[in-house]
């Protein structure tokens, strides 16, 4: 089964394999020992999995849904409220015992009774996407993206009262950093960043302190947890063990031949790794080996991320009706690409979602628009450039 776009969702459910590969693919299912890979049409994009006790729930654009029969039949059993003229996504999960987190664009959704049903709250009121998620006991931590109207605020926000209240934790440690994803193992926390590494807090989030002792790449994507054993997936350095709460990591990485990874699922000994544009890899001995467990259509290019926000001039220009823009994106970001007249005025917009890092050529179209110039705008996290383009008919 050849597949489409990044590997940004997986998880194990007894010996069930399932990969979600979002922007513009689909759910994937495999059973280990079987025939390989079939998709389900039954379920909308995903862009995030959990499984909690028997069942398996996936975030998508507008909401989440649920499979208790191994992703034979869905049922949608939490829908985003409607905000404007957006339909936001689920774009994070976090799961203990029969409680479950769930992040999405401006707000946060809890299920206490194993996803039967959902409270839901506004938390911000622009454009934050929520990019990790941990809970322990009744504390909820959710790490907001720094885009928009979330400018100031913490990179972690905690609630101690099942999200009625949210307060922002952190230190001068996660001040400047950039948090992607969130874990909760014990009485410690753990916070993954884009290339700063991991911290972890033993108070809950009051103090932070550097816990990446033997990692050799600091771009964390991803964590997974399982008994002693702690993962994590970095986007460069492929996976890394600890078996001491993070206070040192070793690579783990035989077989892996993709070391740009976006996500994780561990049970048991079964480790589940998703990556960029490389394949699907499962370990059968808690990550000590891999086995390639899945491919794209067609080789892709060797994987060099770029390093730095980018937006190159478009070509040609000048240009009759069509023209091209590529943009480079070094982490996963909230990009918007706009084009606007000399009165400022918003003529098209070209994006505006949630990217994986990586190199984007995007067409557009002014066969309807006058002759003279005009601006494009690329907004993505912190970064902002504005480029001129002419076209002449």
């Amino acid at each position: 089964m050849p597949f489409r776009g990044d590997f940004s969702a997986v998880g194990i459910l007894g010996t069930a394999l399932f990969a979600g590969t979002g922007e513009g693919g689909g759910l994937f299912r495999a059973v280990e020992g079987g025939d390989g890979w079939t998709e389900s049409s039954r379920v909308p994009v995903p862009f995030c999995l959990a499984v909690c006790g028997k069942d398996l729930f996936v975030g998508t654009a507008g909401g989440i849904y649920r499979s208790s029969d191994s992703a034979t039949s869905w049922t949608k059993v939490f829908e985003i409220p409607y905000w404007g003229e957006y339909v936001y996504t689920v774009t994070c999960f976090a799961v203990s015992g029969a409680n479950i987190l769930a992040g999405y664009r401006n707000g946060e959704a809890v299920s206490t009774d194993g996803g039967a049903s959902w409270t839901t709250r506004i938390i911000f009121t622009g454009a934050v996407d929520m990019k990790g998620a941990a809970l322990y006991g009744t504390t909820l931590l959710i790490a907001p993206s720094d885009f928009g109207d979330a400018g100031g605020y913490t990179r972690i926000l905690r609630s101690l009262d099942w999200g009625a209240h949210w307060g922002g934790i952190g230190s001068s440690f996660l001040s400047t950093q950039l948090v992607d994803c969130l874990a909760a193992r014990g009485t410690n926390i753990f916070a993954g960043t884009q290339l700063g590494g991991i911290f972890r807090s033993s108070d809950d989030g009051i103090t932070w302190v550097p816990a990446d002792s033997g990692l050799t790449n600091l771009n964390i994507a991803c964590f997974a947890s399982n008994g002693p054993s702690f993962f994590v997936g970095t986007r460069g350095g492929g996976v890394f063990r600890s078996t001491d709460d993070g206070t040192s990591w070793s690579p783990i990485d035989s077989g892996l031949t993709n070391p740009v990874i976006l996500s994780l699922a561990v049970e048991g000994k079964n480790l589940l790794a998703g990556t960029w544009h490389g394949g699907l890899y499962l370990s059968t001995d808690t990550g000590a080996s891999w086995t390639m467990w899945g491919t794209l259509a067609a080789p892709p290019p060797i994987y060099s991320p770029p390093i730095a926000f980018k937006l190159e001039q478009n070509y040609p220009n000048p240009f009759n009706a069509g023209t091209t823009i590529q943009l480079e994106l070094p982490v996963t970001s909230q990009v918007k690409l706009t084009v606007f007249d000399v009165l400022g005025r918003e003529v098209s917009s070209l994006m505006n979602d949630v990217r994986s890092a990586g190199v984007y050529k995007v067409k557009f179209d002014g066969t309807n628009l006058a002759s003279g110039v005009y601006f494009y705008r690329l907004q993505a996290g912190d970064f902002t450039q504005t480029k001129r383009l002419l076209m002449l008919k």
